[in-house]
């Protein structure tokens, strides 16, 4: 997976909204919103928020701005 542009969705730093490629994903092609949460209830949705905080993906832009 590929993914750009992450900031902060809440004040709180437990969920990131960012544009997701899942690129071997069979039906969605190209990037998407998404929302990774520290408690996400699927696995995908927490790893990524691992991925993102330990900086994978650049820098995580603060919320509000």
């Amino acid at each position: 997976m590929i993914a750009r542009n992450p900031k902060w969705a809440n004040r709180e730093h437990t969920m990131i909204e960012l544009e997701v490629d899942w690129e071997d994903h069979p039906y969605l092609k190209g990037f998407h919103p998404f929302i990774a949460a520290q408690e996400d209830p699927h696995d995908h949705g927490r790893e990524l928020f691992d991925h993102v905080v330990a900086g994978a993906f650049g820098r995580i832009a603060e919320w509000g701005v």
